[in-house]
């Protein structure tokens, strides 16, 4: 019973205390001592993050709360805080489910009625779960996928955000995760980006400098559709997932540190594994408006492209890259290069090349 609900439900069980973190300690501290007294923890299962927060000795004299819809600890009241979630509590610490709504129908689990719960099209329970949270409270540290920071919700509340890049976080998932800390006050798009406890910077900041890296090919629109036709200022055309193009992208970095995401060769990938569902592996092909590219031309695009893969991810920290399941041997996340900031690097890497020509 207990393992299939657990399923169902797509929890994950916290092992390691996240909260010894000290872009955490700096949060709690700014929040008023009244708002302390009670914490609600509105999905504790077995209770371990109140167990972890008291073994801090940080929250002297408080009340912890704690619901869940099946209770696996003495302390922890049955109640389907979905549907009828706690009110007045201003502090929520909590660890939520999660699952993605492919997923779960794709494994026909009984839990659909939740996502319509939500008053967005969310793709995952924990934005459900979210939106209740942030309904209700002022402050909440919330344990959520990494790939949060990618999603378009919740981010004009957000206070800081830390990449949690640390094994065994949980007790059946090496599934990449994040803190999210909230703050009562709109915060006007701008929030703290931490790589466990290295503060990397603001997220304006960081975007502004991704989008000074890419000034020339943010100028043209650029989408994950396979076909991109360009206008004589650019020169050159690009075809996605071609079997046999002549650049090829090896999409993820590998659990060896120095095997990163990388341009090579694309007569490096087999062209038989190339097709329209390709993602972590692939070709692309570009010509010329008149005539093709030469062999030697494209071995200097390919150099340019490792170049400024390199760079892009050293100035941007790589918190804009989406994290991959499991870590490298480095303790760092792996990574996954999206196509869209593919083609970015790839009219960059060209116009550089063309213009050098």
């Amino acid at each position: 019973m207990i393992d299939k609900n657990g399923k169902r439900f797509g929890w994950f069980f916290t092992k390691k205390n996240v909260f010894e973190n000290i872009a955490f300690k700096n949060w709690l501290q700014m929040i008023p001592e009244i708002d302390k007294k009670i914490v609600l923890e509105p999905f504790a299962g077995k209770n371990t993050l109140v167990d972890m927060l008291t073994s801090m000795n940080l929250l002297n004299d408080v009340e912890f709360q704690s619901f869940d819809i099946f209770p696996r600890h003495q302390n922890v009241i049955e109640k389907d805080t979905l549907k009828y979630f706690p009110s007045n509590f201003p502090l929520v610490m909590t660890n939520p489910p999660f699952i993605a709504k492919n997923s779960a129908t794709r494994k026909d689990l009984d839990i659909m009625e939740y996502f319509s719960l939500g008053k967005e099209n969310y793709d995952d329970l924990y934005e459900v779960c979210l939106e209740k949270i942030l309904e209700n409270t002022k402050y909440a540290a919330v344990i959520l996928p990494e790939t949060f920071l990618k999603t378009p919700y919740f981010k004009n509340r957000l206070h800081t955000f830390i990449s949690l890049a640390q094994k065994k976080i949980f007790d059946k998932t090496e599934h990449p995760a994040c803190l999210a800390l909230f703050q009562p006050e709109d915060n006007n798009g701008n929030y703290r980006l931490y790589h466990n406890e290295q503060y990397l910077g603001m997220y304006k900041e960081l975007k502004e400098r991704e989008h000074q890296f890419f000034e020339f090919s943010d100028l043209y629109e650029v989408t994950s559709h396979n076909i991109l036709k360009y206008d004589d200022k650019i020169g050159f055309k690009l075809r996605l997932n071609c079997p046999h193009g002549q650049i090829g992208l090896i999409a993820i970095d590998a659990t060896e540190a120095y095997k990163k995401i990388h341009f090579c060769a694309g007569d490096l990938i087999d062209s038989a594994d190339v097709n329209q569902q390709s993602r972590l592996r692939t070709r692309f092909h570009i010509e010329k408006l008149d005539e093709n590219f030469k062999e030697e031309e494209i071995i200097q695009i390919i150099r340019l492209l490792n170049q400024n893969l390199k760079t892009l991810r050293e100035t941007t920290h790589d918190i804009f890259l989406t994290s991959f399941k499991g870590m490298n041997n480095s303790m760092m996340y792996r990574r996954r290069l999206d196509f869209v900031t593919a083609k970015k690097l790839i009219i960059m890497s060209v116009n550089q090349f063309l213009q050098k020509s």
